[in-house]
């Protein structure tokens, strides 16, 4: 038995439909080199606008008639101000502050001995006595007279025992003799710690 069925291999659908439906796929390099030149192009005109804004903030003339600076430039800024500045004020504050460290130097290096003698006279047993006393760069040097060797020794002894409390650095017993009244006459060399002389420290406590 024949087969009627004719299989025709013309497509229903017309050729030129399907190839309005079918768009090429965008090429990727294209759409990357458009997308820098746009980030580029964003960049640069920031850029511009950024420079032309310093440009601005540095070179902006003052308002005429205008006593503030605000709205003016930096350059303009600093004429108008050397422009008010004080020449002899500044002058005069220069000379001020030259005098004041001169006084601070003065009273840095003013030396005080109450400090010493209040010390010394706590040190000094009743039955010492001292009769001269030098004081010059080499230290304080000082005559005395005690009614024996005892006396000088035990002296001595408080001298080591209270030197550091009261800041006396070495202390020195010599030249020992026999006066006309009986006693013993000796001379005493001491250096001392500078702050227990310094002015401004024994002000300060």
């Amino acid at each position: 038995m024949e087969n009627n069925s004719f299989k025709s291999f013309i497509p229903k659908q017309a050729i030129g439909d399907s190839l309005k439906k079918k768009k090429p796929p965008i090429d990727l390099i294209t759409y990357s080199v458009v997308i820098v030149f746009v980030l580029s192009f964003a960049y640069f005109a920031g850029m511009y606008a950024y420079r032309f804004y310093l440009y601005d903030n540095i070179n902006r003339s003052c308002p005429d008639n205008s006593a503030s600076v605000a709205s003016c430039g930096l350059l303009a800024t600093l004429e108008k101000e050397k422009q008010n500045f004080n020449y002899d004020e500044m002058a005069h504050l220069k000379r001020m502050d030259t005098k004041l460290k001169g006084g601070v130097s003065i009273l840095n290096n003013h030396q005080t001995l109450l400090p010493f003698f209040s010390a010394l006279g706590k040190m000094t047993l009743a039955s010492v006595q001292y009769t001269s006393f030098t004081f010059d760069k080499n230290g304080i040097t000082l005559e005395g007279i005690a009614p024996n060797y005892e006396a000088i020794a035990n002296q001595q002894k408080v001298f080591s025992e209270q030197q550091s409390q009261y800041k006396f650095a070495s202390f020195v017993f010599s030249d020992f003799k026999i006066n006309q009244n009986n006693k013993v006459a000796f001379k005493l060399a001491l250096s001392v710690d500078k702050s227990l002389l310094s002015y401004t420290n024994n002000q300060a406590q």
